[in-house]
């Protein structure tokens, strides 16, 4: 095509015009021809230019607690759920969560809504997937802490729920502090797919320090399935196998639980700071804390 036009262009210029007129003439030609390549060449088939593909959404949710609306996308909040000054950084604002004599369960979770919820067996056709990352600060001081339970969830992924059946629910995973032995320990509850209740031991408490956490779910009902979970950057568990069955579904929580039914006899205090929840485009170090 570029001969054809050149030669077309110079029998042209040779019988009309001056040499001085035919150069000008010869030069836009060229560079209008120039034009139209480079277009031709950015537009595959005559469609659209080409584009780089949007980047995948990693992280769904973050909290440092210093925002202009702190509290955004959480519910269940009481009012022992409140924003304050870091007990070892004056400067920063965390989430400070109460558990008051006589009460249970002072919780924080990530929405209700079907939005919020992580689906098992949904790696591509649901909201946010089934492969759940996140990471948080914990500090917790040693606090006399008595009643019918000393072992109090932290940290969980749970509960569970059965889409089909809303009111057939249960628990998943918990990181939860022992305050008979001040061991971090890792609790997967009784399931259809995992009958045996476990609780292990996977770290001592660092009473006093704020603590980094990372854990990685793939929420799955067969083999592939996966619990990972990290604390200050060193893996303290890992366990691969199902955790799921069909139609589960799950969502996020924090706070200070310590089951139905039970009871402290003194106030406990927890603090929390840095969250962020990634799917299953995210890594550990799109969600660990700074």
């Amino acid at each position: 095509m570029l001969v054809m036009m050149m030669s077309f262009q110079n029998k042209s210029l040779n019988s009309q015009y001056p040499i001085s007129i035919k150069m000008e003439i010869s030069k836009k030609v060229s560079l209008y021809f120039l034009i139209f390549l480079l277009f031709t060449c950015c537009k595959p088939d005559g469609g659209d230019p080409i584009v780089n593909p949007p980047t995948a959404k990693k992280l769904l949710f973050t909290w440092n607690f210093s925002e202009s609306n702190p509290l955004h996308d959480l519910n269940e909040l009481t009012p022992n759920v409140s924003i304050v000054s870091d007990p070892l950084d004056n400067s920063n604002k965390v989430m400070q969560v109460v558990l008051p004599t006589g009460e249970y369960r002072t919780e924080a979770s990530v929405g209700a809504g079907s939005p919020h919820y992580f689906y098992i067996d949904k790696s591509t056709d649901s909201i946010h997937g089934d492969e759940i990352w996140a990471g948080v600060r914990i500090l917790k001081y040693k606090e006399p802490f008595s009643g019918a339970n000393t072992n109090a969830s932290i940290f969980q992924i749970g509960p569970v729920q059965r889409t089909n059946d809303p009111t057939n629910g249960s628990g998943l995973y918990q990181l939860i502090l022992s305050t008979t032995t001040d061991k971090w320990k890792w609790r997967e509850f009784t399931s259809s797919c995992n009958p045996g209740y476990y609780a292990d031991t996977i770290s001592t408490t660092r009473y006093g320090k704020w603590e980094r956490f990372v854990l990685h779910c793939r929420f799955r009902s067969n083999n592939t399935g996966l619990m990972e979970v990290w604390k200050n950057d060193v893996k303290i568990y890992s366990a691969a196998r199902q955790n799921g069955v069909q139609y589960d579904r799950t969502r996020i929580k924090w706070g200070i639980y310590i089951g139905a039914g039970n009871t402290v006899h003194e106030t406990i205090k927890c603090y929390f700071d840095d969250i962020k929840i990634g799917n299953l485009n995210a890594g550990y170090n799109d969600v660990v804390p700074k």
